[in-house]
């Protein structure tokens, strides 16, 4: 585990934090003493995250449901966030509408802009509200998780991987516009997340997936936790505006070994 100081007693909102790499970062900042703000839309499974990660200690979990796409959700609770906390310090914007399931061909306008409304809308209104309260407090860190594939796409996800390449953009302006503020933006752009779904998939598939990534495997929540908790750290406090691409050597290479010449 990567020790880092400074994490203590911060007040940290991870959006869309109930399940899979939300809630496995809620989690390694809890564990490391963090006032942790769980969010995501629906109350019940807000509170049931909040009571898993209360198990995890020494930190704590406060449930917060909202819906991030509606500006009045969003303003009520960053409001409950100053009360119980005199202020957000780190904000990571994890959460996401994955856009599966059409060709692009095949793609509603609906569902473009329901990708959007969440990836890009919601991340803005939250980087908004957050960046009011880190300035009235002398600062801060907003971390929104993008991905690889703004890099290097995969197909039947276009409205997807263009919001991903857009919090790319976004967190570099972002970055420039509060650094005044003293509030850092960053992303953190993981490749193949190995989460139970790999689980549903043939093995000859996962072998494949694995053999297309230069270290063999998918990134664990783990490791992209404790990512998270590194890019928030006041010992990187002069980091603003970068992509960290979690990856494992995808980027890097032209093409798999297997199809190299």
């Amino acid at each position: 585990m990567v020790h880092m100081m400074g994490i203590e007693k911060m007040s940290v909102l991870v959006t869309g934090s109930t399940k899979r790499t939300g809630y496995g970062i809620a989690a390694e900042f809890v564990r490391r003493g963090a006032l942790v703000f769980v969010n995501g839309r629906h109350e019940t499974e807000v509170k049931e995250a909040a009571r898993k990660l209360n198990s995890k200690g020494p930190g704590r979990a406060i449930p917060l449901a909202a819906d991030l796409t509606i500006q009045e959700q969003v303003d009520a609770i960053f409001s409950r966030i100053a009360e119980q906390s005199g202020g957000l310090k780190v904000l990571i914007n994890n959460a996401c509408n994955q856009g599966l399931g059409h060709s692009f061909l095949d793609t509603p306008l609906s569902e473009w802009e329901a990708v959007i409304a969440v990836n890009l809308r919601g991340l803005f209104l939250c980087c908004q509200a957050a960046a009011r309260q880190m300035k009235q407090n002398g600062g801060g860190s907003i971390i929104n998780l993008g991905s690889f594939t703004a890099a290097r796409a995969i197909r039947n996800r276009t409205a997807y991987i263009t919001t991903k390449g857009g919090i790319e953009s976004f967190t570099r302006s972002l970055a420039i516009d509060l650094a005044p503020c003293n509030i850092t933006v960053n992303c953190l752009a993981p490749g193949y997340i190995r989460t139970e779904r790999w689980d549903d998939l043939p093995a000859e598939t996962v072998a494949r997936r694995n053999k297309n990534i230069p270290l063999n495997r998918g990134v664990t929540i783990e490791e992209v936790a404790q990512a998270a908790v590194f890019m928030a750290s006041p010992a990187v406090a002069y980091l603003t505006g970068q992509v960290l691409y979690l990856e494992g050597g995808c980027l890097a290479q032209l093409m798999p070994e297997d199809a190299e010449a």
